[in-house]
């Protein structure tokens, strides 16, 4: 019995130990950080300090398109250099559309690539041949996808310098399986193949054309980013809802819709409404017509004449207050019910 007792005793002061050992293995583990917040406050501080440290510069491979930023290491470049970049099939020609010193490191993220050099005149003559490379991979192209039959259609091919990777471009009306394209046209070109599948403003982008101003379109002149256009802009430019007249080349709504939106919303604010009564140096009248951009408006006096007035000169009618209509004499003394007239009786 007294062994038992012992037993128990031991027993019951192990799990006593135990017990005081994971409250204090808890406590530590409550008041120090975990360990991977730690990691992560390390790396990203270590990020920002080599961003700091770099020198950053921003690089376009082709028109129009969004700036890319790359370490320039200690290369010293200005505007319109043309250099070798480093991506990540290979490397590619590109031109520095933002100098080193214009860019704040901070408002840059993530892992940087490198600028390899300055493009030499070989590099620039391998560039011409691969864009002969690049034309008999899109013929190629075009010829496996009519014996595929497959629904779609190559727009531009794009290759490193080296030869060894080339991207095409292509828009389809919907998801292709272009297994079987790949498969026989890689050992075709001898080169690595990646296929990209663009939406119909893409398409615009990448062939570019001339818009109905007669210019070339914006999307391949200056546009980076496409910005969200809606047919309400248009109806508060007084511009005809007809999407025949309103659309561009990739049967979308004009990108220039939005370039004046916010003025003319400016200027709307501005202006009376129509049939708004105004008081104009000729006279009284009743607004009928507006020109936001020359901010003024058409009123349409008493005598039905019709003249244009500046914005400025104008003078918002007061409505006249409305006076409750006097009660006729038939309805003031109208006659009691029958009813009310034999109980008085």
């Amino acid at each position: 019995m007294e062994d038992m007792e012992q037993k128990e005793t031991a027993d019951e002061s192990s799990q006593d130990l135990t017990e005081k050992k994971l409250e204090e293995e808890n406590k530590e583990v409550i008041d120090e950080p975990c360990d991977s917040e730690v990691a992560k406050e390390e790396k990203q501080e270590n990020q920002e300090e080599s961003l700091q440290e770099k020198n950053i510069a921003g690089l376009r491979f082709r028109r129009a398109s969004k700036a890319e930023y790359f370490d320039v290491g200690k290369l010293e470049l200005q505007l319109d250099d043309t250099v070798v970049a480093e991506i990540k099939q290979g490397s590619r020609i590109g031109k520095v559309i933002i100098a080193p010193k214009q860019i704040i490191a901070s408002q840059v993220s993530g892992p940087l690539r490198r600028v390899l050099r300055k493009a030499t005149p070989a590099d620039i003559e391998r560039s011409i041949e691969m864009g002969k490379k690049e034309e008999d991979a899109l013929h190629k192209c075009h010829e496996l996808i009519l014996k595929l039959n497959l629904p779609m259609k190559c727009l531009i091919a794009e290759s490193t310098l080296e030869g060894t990777h080339v991207t095409i471009h292509f828009t389809a009306p919907d998801k292709v399986d272009f297994r079987e394209l790949v498969h026989e046209l890689s050992p075709a070109i001898g080169m690595k193949i990646e296929l990209r599948q663009v939406g119909p403003r893409d398409v615009s982008k990448l062939w570019g054309g001339l818009g109905p101003c007669g210019r070339s379109i914006c999307c391949t002149s200056f546009l980076c980013e496409l910005p969200p256009v809606s047919i309400k802009m248009a109806k508060e430019q007084g511009l005809s809802p007809d999407p025949v007249k309103i659309s561009g080349m990739c049967g979308r709504l004009l990108c220039c819709l939005g370039y004046e939106h916010a003025q003319y919303r400016q200027m709307k604010a501005k202006s009376p409404p129509h049939g708004q009564e105004v008081v104009t140096p000729e006279g009284e009248g009743r607004v009928v017509g507006t020109n936001l951009l020359k901010e003024t408006v058409i009123v349409q006096l008493d005598s039905e004449a019709r003249i244009e007035v500046p914005v400025s000169s104008l003078t918002i009618k007061s409505m006249a207050p409305k006076h409750k209509k006097k009660q006729s004499s038939s309805q003031t003394h109208r006659k009691p019910p029958a009813s009310s007239i034999e109980k008085n009786k």
